[in-house]
């Protein structure tokens, strides 16, 4: 997608309250939903002989430089991963340690992103014994802050992420800036009620990323727009008047449901997509991940 030689910012924009946890921008998204055999686990195990599974990806990125991939995990006790998701970490087929970052767990399913090579199609994923503790903010292994009993405790985004933010705190964080401070409350999390957050300069040099926020609706739509978007200019116009190169997933004016507009900067309209449906509607109170992609033929 063309975007003019101009930086992209970031804006998430409300005209009705949704709070926020965490966002994160990356490279690639890639997912492999991944079933590991269970036939052959150890009775036991140690920090020095660990269980070890590969993981077999597909559709992985060439070339140099790292990306993210999404595990998914299926009961992921049948691996001896405790609870937490804790016991665990994540080994690259050079043998160095790689970051991850635990999106959600439960008795059924466990999702992980992990920060991997570039052509590397195999993954190490390590079990130690399971009252074994490995997180840490600043460490190889962590989680997304709500699910940590003190919010962020153990949240290494920061290191798994192209750009991250989870929010903590009662203030917004440097690089972060709102068009209506009144309609604004951040409190491990930001709460919109109106107007928008946006960041104070560009975090990345074009639309080729993917961005993502854990967020909720907590009151129905009032007839305005609400969502996600990026642009390549700090002040986007109605209808992109300013013939900028933007992606918007937005829960539509009137409307409960998200709807796709993008633009590629050569004309004052959304001349890729302008108004997609996408039949999708959240329930209210409810977490989502929400997000926002472009490929070579496909921006969503």
């Amino acid at each position: 997608m063309k975007n003019n030689n101009k930086k992209i910012i970031i804006a998430l924009f409300f005209s009705f309250i949704m709070l926020i946890g965490a966002f994160a921008v990356m490279t690639s998204g890639n997912s492999n939903n991944i079933t590991l055999p269970v036939n052959n686990i150890p009775a036991t195990a140690n920090r020095t002989n660990p269980v070890n599974y590969y993981i077999e990806l597909s559709g992985v990125p060439s070339g140099t430089g790292m990306y993210q991939q999404l595990i998914t995990i299926n009961n992921p006790s049948d691996y001896n991963i405790n609870t937490k998701g804790s016991n665990i970490q994540f080994v690259a087929s050079n043998g160095t340690l790689l970051y991850a970052w635990i999106q959600n767990i439960n008795a059924t399913t466990m999702q992980v992103w992990v920060k991997n090579y570039n052509g590397s199609s195999i993954i190490d994923m390590q079990v130690l014994p399971s009252f074994e503790n490995l997180f840490s903010a600043n460490g190889y292994l962590g989680e997304a802050p709500q699910l940590s009993s003190i919010y962020g405790e153990y949240d290494n985004g920061k290191n798994v992420f192209n750009y991250y933010e989870n929010f903590a705190g009662t203030t917004l964080p440097s690089g972060w800036a709102t068009s209506d401070p009144s309609g604004i409350s951040v409190n491990n999390g930001v709460q919109i009620n109106n107007g928008s957050v946006y960041t104070t300069s560009p975090v990345f040099t074009s639309l080729n990323n993917v961005e993502e926020m854990y967020a909720k609706y907590t009151a129905l739509n009032s007839g305005n727009y609400a969502g996600i978007m990026q642009s390549n200019t700090q002040s986007p116009q109605g209808d992109n008047l300013g013939s900028n190169a933007e992606i918007l997933w937005m829960i539509n004016s009137g409307s409960n449901e998200f709807v796709a507009y993008s633009a590629n900067g050569t004309s004052a309209s959304y001349n890729i997509q302008n108004g997609v449906s996408s039949n999708f509607t959240p329930d209210l109170n409810k977490s989502y991940t929400i997000g926002t992609f472009v490929s070579s033929n496909t921006v969503g």
